[in-house]
């Protein structure tokens, strides 16, 4: 799921201050305080509410790496200089005017306030972000102004956003979107949190960079709204339907960040992310909107098998299939510098000879699902075992062969000119490389081999057909259904198999 949204501001080696997504000159506050990030043994120390998001036990600080041992002290400085350029900034607002500047694009937001995640104090009626002031040379105009402690800045309002904080104060539970693949659900909830954190390196290219991410809404099952939605079918769901739901499906939806949990100090071992931002909050009227749905194959036709089976031959085909057959290889020798050298070679292989039919349709696996006619294609160079067994050899003549000068080409002049005054043209030559032959000892080699069937002489050897597998609805009205395995949740019907518990089951499309 996509859980963080990223506004990123890349490091330049010159330091030039830079907006998200915009190149910016460099400006440096007047009355900007320096920030000593670095503390006796070289590990960093961070001003008020940097130490909430920066994992000051990630291995770029804690180890040296033996294939790049400057790594660390390329992280220091370069955290240092920028660090220097961060700041959290707040202005006072009117009742829902601080949301999220997503699109450095907009010509309406440009120069008027900070790019990206934006967060909100309902009490005091302040909009904060952090931002590199550097770059952003409004500062002290358009009321925004960076927060302070004493001489050092303070970040802690600009760590953390509350569903709450963005309501009335009688508003209803909001409605978050929990989604994975084809598994989504609508839940109430009273409480969710988003959470800025800094990245160093950017996880995709390694490169050294430094940015700020907002984390997607989260919430664990205590900040679950007590109240009854229903379901797509009309059916009433309370708090303790959706909690189990959840917990059910928790491998999908739970959040594993370990930023997050240790940010939210959460005793819970459930915390779970909504799709979109606050701003996508409504009131929650369904857990689920429509009939869920899921991939279901045939669990017959979506296990893999190869096996014998009484296939049809081809058509027109007259002999008759032996299961055992042997196979001559064919004599032929040449002349190195006067000396004789012999070679076998196939004329055809047994496999080229067979006259089953390719595909056949319409048969049980005999391994199981008897009930199931499946479809089946032959096993290609597998229709004879692959321990032939020499039957006759003979002593082929040798030549040893020794490379004097190896092959190159040369670049040699013509006498002829592209034109007046202009450039010779030259001509490329190539020369054979100069070998030196000797008569060696002659090997003895195996020119008759006998070949063994896989199958018994009326059978062949085929690969099932793996089938894709077919969407499948809770609608009972289909021909084809999901079962139900309790009120709330469903799974494939008897003799069906999903993709979370069988790997070859998949499907052509997205249910």
């Amino acid at each position: 799921m996509a859980l963080i949204r990223s506004y990123q501001c890349s490091i330049i080696v010159l330091l030039l201050s830079q907006a998200c997504f915009h190149v910016w000159s460099a400006r440096p506050l007047r009355d900007r305080a320096d920030i000593a990030v670095t503390d006796e043994e070289g590990a960093p120390t961070l001003p008020k509410g940097l130490s909430d998001v920066l994992n000051l036990s990630d291995p770029i600080w804690t180890e040296v790496d033996p294939v790049r041992p400057g790594r660390r002290d390329r992280y220091l400085h370069e955290f240092q200089e920028s660090l220097k350029d961060i700041a959290c900034f707040c202005k006072t607002v009117s009742t829902g005017t601080c949301k999220d500047n997503v699109n450095p694009d907009n010509p309406k937001g440009f120069g008027n306030q900070p790019w990206g995640p934006q967060f909100y104090d309902r009490e005091k009626h302040t909009c904060c972000k952090m931002d590199w002031d550097a770059s952003w040379n409004l500062v002290g105009k358009m009321g925004w102004e960076v927060q302070r402690e004493g001489n050092e800045r303070d970040f802690s309002k600009c760590m953390k956003d509350t569903f709450q904080a963005r309501q009335p104060f009688d508003s209803r539970p909001g409605c978050c979107a929990v989604a994975n693949g084809s598994t989504n659900f609508n839940v109430p909830i009273n409480q969710a949190t988003e959470l800025t954190s800094i990245f160093l390196e950017d996880p995709k290219t390694s490169r050294s960079e430094l940015g700020f991410m907002k984390t997607s809404p989260v919430f664990s099952l205590e900040d679950i709204a007590d109240t009854e939605i229903q379901d797509f079918d009309g059916k009433p769901v309370t708090k303790q339907d959706i909690e189990k739901m959840l917990k059910h499906y928790e491998d999908l939806f739970t959040v594993k960040d370990p930023f997050i949990l240790e940010s939210l100090k959460s005793q819970s071992s459930h915390v779970f992310a909504c799709t979109g931002s606050f701003d996508d909050m409504s009131e929650c009227k369904h857990l689920r909107s429509h009939a869920p749905a899921q991939c279901c194959c045939n669990k017959a036709s979506a296990t893999p098998s190869q096996v014998c089976l009484k296939a049809p031959k081809k058509e027109g085909s007259q002999s008759k299939v032996e299961e055992k057959k042997i196979q001559e290889l064919e004599y032929s020798e040449h002349n190195f510098g006067g000396y004789p050298s012999g070679s076998l070679s196939e004329k055809h292989h047994p496999e080229e000879e067979d006259e089953f039919e390719d595909k056949v349709q319409g048969m049980p696996d005999p391994n199981g699902g008897a009930e199931d006619l499946l479809e089946w294609v032959k096993a290609e160079g597998k229709q004879w075992k692959s321990d032939a067994v020499c039957k006759h050899k003979r002593m082929v003549p040798r030549v040893k062969q020794t490379v004097i000068q190896p092959a190159y080409t040369e670049q040699v002049r013509t006498g002829r000119y592209y034109g007046e005054g202009q450039d010779e043209i030259m001509e490329t030559v190539q020369h054979a490389a100069k070998m030196s032959y000797q008569k060696a000892d002659p090997e003895e080699m195996c020119d008759q081999w006998e070949w063994t069937r896989e199958c018994p002489s009326d059978e062949a050897l085929y690969d099932k057909v793996i089938k894709p597998g077919e969407c499948m609805s809770a609608d009972q009205q289909q021909q084809n259904h999901l079962v139900s395995k309790d009120p709330f949740m469903y799974e494939c019907p008897v003799g069906h198999v999903d993709p979370s518990t069988h790997a070859d089951c998949r499907c052509a499309v997205t249910c």
